[in-house]
């Protein structure tokens, strides 16, 4: 993880801590995969980093990402309210012995209140921030209809041959990177490119955030759920940087490709316990 990514995180780390009740971090519940918060193996926090790259690449003027740690807080909270409330439904589901989802469920509500809570204090003009709202609502939404469609089997049943593999990935490509696409969003929106320029964002970054996630969904055998040969491979993962990189000016996809594919490894590297 290279000394950029490395030092954000420290401060998204330290920012999260100090914006979430004690009682949200029991059970593990701002862990990037669910792991110990404080074992230091969770990924680079993705959806910040991206944001944190997209704005650079953007920005007309010097990009103060000091200025704007809250939009990316806030990314981190909406994730990790998906990653609770997936875990409750898990659980719940596997029929796990004695276990109460309420606590989950709470702690995923009070992060994704406090999500929305940040862009409350970030000095954005109020169309922009109406923009970023609306952008998190949609995403949440998008990353919620693909959890699921996993939840569901739709995709196992897929890559078995009991329905049309091609149309459960497309659904789930444009799905379950969601977070992802909106931090490309928000980046735009806070590097005060036009509005016309948002969707090209969003689509891109939702793309690669999707092919980062189907590097390593998995069965609960350890098995790869999705095809090697279509999704979530190095080639595909490049297709979507380069699909990002193409949002960018010309004079700035350079320095974009780099800090892009910087992110790449790090939420790719492994670890223990991870997830980007």
């Amino acid at each position: 993880m290279n000394e950029t990514i490395t030092r954000r995180r420290s401060q998204i780390e330290d920012e999260l801590r100090a914006t979430v009740p004690s009682w949200v971090f029991e059970s593990s519940a701002l862990a990037e995969d669910g792991s110990a918060v404080d074992d230091g193996t969770f990924g680079p926090r993705t959806r910040a980093q991206v944001f944190y790259a997209v704005s650079d690449a953007l920005s007309k003027i010097p990009f103060e990402p000091s200025r704007f740690v809250p939009v990316a807080v806030a990314l981190e909270l909406a994730h990790v309210h998906l990653e609770v409330h997936q875990r409750a439904a898990v659980q719940l589901s596997a029929s796990v012995d004695e276990y109460d989802p309420t606590m989950d469920i709470l702690r995923g509500d009070v992060l994704l209140s406090r999500a929305f809570e940040q862009f409350g204090s970030v000095d954005l003009p109020a169309d922009r921030t109406k923009a970023c709202l609306s952008e998190l609502s949609r995403a949440c939404r998008r990353a919620q209809e693909a959890y699921a469609m996993v939840a569901a089997d739709d995709l196992v049943d897929s890559v078995d041959g009991s329905t049309d593999f091609g149309v459960v990935s497309g659904k789930l490509e444009s799905r379950l990177g969601a977070l992802v696409g909106c931090a490309g969003a928000v980046g735009g929106l806070v590097a005060g490119v036009d509005l016309d320029e948002i969707v090209p964002l969003r689509e891109h970054s939702t793309r690669l955030g999707s092919h980062l996630r189907f590097a390593r969904l998995l069965d609960l055998d350890g098995s790869r759920l999705v095809p090697v040969s279509a999704f979530g491979t190095p080639k595909s993962i490049d297709r979507c940087v380069e699909g990002v990189v193409e949002c960018f000016p010309p004079e700035r996809r350079e320095t974009g490709r780099a800090a892009l594919a910087a992110i790449v490894d790090a939420s790719l590297a492994p670890t223990e316990h991870h997830e980007s």
